[in-house]
């Protein structure tokens, strides 16, 4: 378990009751949970760590992001929430450069996830598949930047913005999916750098 010690205690204090009195209202934690993080947050531990994934509490004490993963980790089944707050980012060079043999090779992500920060899943050798949520609104620069093996993707209605280069140098990217319609694809926002995707027929698999 990383923890992280700030000062000021009043702050935390404050920082405490409001995520707790968030989560009560909006998702039913147990009051044994917001006991739990309330300590976490007094004691300054923003941290927490579960099957080489670690994930960061937000200095607001509402979000997670997920910010590391520990090497030979091949299968990450990322967290929804913690004790009722939600995990809602991949951060910036999470998953970059896993390029060894056991690297990453399957990432299952929760609805709960909006932003997939820039260079989050950048040079994962292994991994041939993704589906993005329909909760992500966001794709960082180089999110997916040289995952050479990627072959297909299922990118979420909710989607608004591609970074650039979000999957430049993909090479083997052959299918690509998207939960929307055609004239919400045309709307999302793709950046340069992007043809490996923009290049292919996108296979809509609208819900009836």
């Amino acid at each position: 378990m990383k923890t992280t010690y700030k000062t000021g205690w009043l702050k935390r204090l404050l920082v405490a009751l409001c995520a707790c009195l968030s989560a009560l209202m909006l998702t039913g934690c147990s009051l044994t949970g917001l006991a739990d993080q309330i300590g976490d947050i007094l004691g300054g531990k923003t941290g927490y760590e579960k099957d080489g994934l670690t994930y960061k509490l937000s200095a607001d004490g509402t979000y997670y992001s997920l910010v590391d993963c520990k090497e030979g980790v091949n299968e990450a089944n990322i967290l929804a929430e913690i004790d009722g707050v939600p995990v809602t980012t991949i951060a910036s060079d999470t998953f970059i450069d896993n390029r060894q043999s056991w690297g990453i090779q399957k990432v299952t992500i929760p609805n709960s996830v909006t932003t997939l920060e820039d260079n989050c899943f950048s040079q994962c050798y292994y991994m041939f598949e993704i589906v993005i949520p329909d909760s992500v609104t966001y794709i960082g620069e180089n999110a997916f930047y040289h995952c050479r093996v990627l072959r297909s993707i299922t990118i979420g209605s909710g989607v608004q913005t591609i970074g650039a280069y979000a999957f430049h140098n993909c090479w083997e990217l052959k299918t690509v999916n998207y939960t929307g319609t055609s004239e919400a694809w045309e709307k999302i926002q793709i950046g340069d750098g992007n043809h490996y995707l923009t290049d292919l027929e996108v296979n809509f698999i609208t819900a009836e």
